[in-house]
């Protein structure tokens, strides 16, 4: 029963990036600009860390109970916000410094997106599912830990097609700050909604689980259609010159 619910945790949460990994053009590409997506997520954590350790107050009485809501301290939750936008920077450095030969867009997005999630959820959860799903009592807690990181995924799946829009438009001296402020937005309410406004209190876990799918299903959906009418020529003509480049071979 331990074994089998350990397995079941870990297809939950790292099943979905292999399907889309090995269903898609990437399993037929080299590995490098998915191992450097990796790498780059590694430096972020890491940054993170030190910002968090150097610039939020310390705490000195580790003994206490988790905080509720109502006792956050907005200031400290807003400095960790902030913080937490230098992702976008690091991912938009990460589709920057990939050189390719010619690679759909879709594929740049989810070799970035995937390397970054895979990262991510092996520094968040995989050490805490060997510590404590392999215990003898069945706990939906790790159930819904699964869920969370598929959300999670989705979510970055939609970041990263953002930031390549971004990165595309800046080429091409383009309009794209509603772009920015969607993503500052989405990190905003990601990171104080859920801890400040009342409407995304829930008791139950399973409704915070509802909410959270409907908000990343609703970012996704945002995200596919401001990456739809970014007219990303640039994908459009390198995609020409290498089939172009191709007949002539």
């Amino acid at each position: 029963m331990t074994f089998t619910h350990l397995m079941n945790c870990l297809s939950l949460t790292y099943g979905p990036i292999y399907a889309i990994y090995s269903g898609s053009k990437l399993s037929e590409q080299n590995v490098s600009g998915f191992s450097k997506s990796i790498g780059y997520y590694l430096i972020f954590a890491f940054t993170k860390m030190v910002l968090y350790a150097t610039i939020i107050p310390y705490d000195s009485n580790l003994n206490n109970p988790p905080l509720k809501n109502e006792d956050l301290n907005f200031l400290e939750e807003l400095i960790k916000t902030l913080i937490s936008l230098i992702e976008i920077i690091f991912l938009f450095y990460v589709l920057k410094a990939k050189n390719y030969e010619y690679e759909d867009s879709n594929a740049i997005i989810l070799n970035v997106s995937l390397g970054w999630s895979l990262a991510d959820s092996l520094c968040t959860n995989l050490f805490y599912f060997f510590m404590y799903a392999t215990g003898e009592e069945f706990s939906w807690e790790f159930i819904q830990t699964g869920i969370q990181a598929n959300i999670d995924l989705i979510e970055k799946i939609a970041i990263v097609a953002l930031i390549y829009c971004i990165h595309i438009l800046r080429n091409e001296k383009k309009f794209y700050f509603h772009i920015i402020l969607v993503l500052i937005g989405k990190y905003f309410l990601s990171n104080l909604g859920f801890k400040f406004l009342k409407f995304f209190h829930k008791e139950n876990n399973w409704e915070n689980i509802e909410l959270k799918i409907g908000i990343a299903l609703v970012f996704g959906l945002l995200s596919k259609i401001l990456y739809k009418f970014s007219n990303l020529s640039e994908n459009d003509k390198a995609e020409a010159a290498y089939y172009e480049k191709k007949k002539k071979k």
